[in-house]
């Protein structure tokens, strides 16, 4: 009926609406659904289980007013597992009677969910397309990536999420509790040219709960292709598959890559053999020298030599202020000497 009185009036009246709404716990905003629009009456929204509270706000069109603004601003109690109904009453300020009504449907998660709302791998091919639901996938990387890139929404901010690499050491824990909703979190697992390795992610439920009956584990075998014959190393410099590597890279076949020459070498033939190193700058004081292969700093000890030099500068400005003070006596007993001979004379 809105729609109606719009057309029948809109020439002459603006129908009652809003030009924002909102929910919020605290000053957190919550994920309206669907994203509000003025002509869209009916929305969810879906707190965390750690939300225990929400309030609505809502701005009116410049010709509206609402109604029970005071009620909207009031924060509401909501209990685990439970939901509420929040209606926004717009009324014209044109002198009309008619209103305008959008519901907000709220509810509150129970802390029981222990799914992915989203999973990724940046530049991976999923098989079977992503499903909360399901379990087991096949990941294929091109050979450009030189990393797992892991990119995971939570479908409660306060889910655990573990995720091992099976057969490997990197394991990385996180509980997902001081971040925005629907935010996706990322971690990086690095895999060799060629190869494949697995990933296992376990997402544990909000409320916390130890039995493992009741946690849910995501694995991804994850495959990384190959380098062509024609570019076999690949150059992480370049973030690609190359013939040969640049300076400061070595080629390391048996991993089909450009290894990274140890540190101050710009040129080597792996990594504990450097062939050329940084060069030296007189100007900043700072030397290079070559050692068992390796480039190393010359470590000089400055503040040795700052005390010595301090001590020959107390010793020579000790000299020269005797010698000053000492000058003035020996030309005055000259003067006299010289004085008494002028006495002499002149007597004689």
């Amino acid at each position: 009926w809105i729609a109606a009185w719009a057309g029948a009036w809109g020439s002459t009246v603006d129908a009652p609406g809003l030009t924002a709404l909102a929910v919020r716990f605290s000053d957190c905003p919550v994920t309206l659904r669907p994203q509000f629009r003025p002509s869209v009456y009916i929305y969810q929204a879906v707190l965390d289980f750690s939300m225990n509270s929400f309030a609505v706000d809502a701005t009116p069109k410049s010709t509206s007013k609402v109604m029970n603004s005071d009620e909207l601003w009031r924060t509401k109690l909501i209990e685990p597992g439970t939901s509420a109904r929040v209606d926004v009453h717009v009324r014209s300020t044109l002198g009309t009677e008619i209103e305008a009504t959008y519901s907000i449907i709220v509810a509150r998660q129970n802390g029981t969910d222990n799914k992915l709302r989203a999973l990724t791998v940046d530049d991976g091919s999923f098989t079977p397309t992503f499903n909360p639901r399901v379990e087991d996938y096949i990941v294929t990387l091109p050979a450009s990536s030189d990393a797992a890139v892991l990119q995971f929404t939570p479908m409660d901010i306060g889910q655990g999420i573990d995720i091992v690499a099976v057969g490997g050491t990197e394991r990385i824990s996180r509980r997902l509790e001081a971040q925005p909703q629907h935010r996706a979190s990322a971690a990086a697992f690095p895999i060799s040219v060629g190869q494949s390795r697995t990933l296992k992610i376990t997402v544990h439920p909000a409320n916390e709960d130890p039995d493992p009956r009741h946690w849910r584990s995501y694995t991804l075998k994850i495959s990384r292709a190959p380098c062509p014959p024609s570019s076999p190393l690949f150059a992480p410099d370049m973030g690609a598959c190359s013939p040969t590597c640049n300076d400061g890279y070595f080629r390391d076949y048996g991993h089909s890559r450009c290894g990274r020459c140890a540190p101050l070498c710009l040129k080597c033939s792996r990594w504990s053999t450097c062939l050329v190193c940084e060069p030296s700058s007189w100007t900043k004081f700072r030397f290079i020298t070559k050692s068992e292969g390796f480039c190393r700093e010359v470590q000089v000890p400055w503040s040795y030599i700052i005390a010595s030099s301090a001590a020959v500068m107390v010793t020579l400005a000790t000299c020269c202020l005797f010698c000053c003070r000492a000058q003035p006596y020996g030309k005055r007993r000259i003067e006299i000497s010289n004085t008494e001979s002028d006495s002499d004379l002149d007597l004689q």
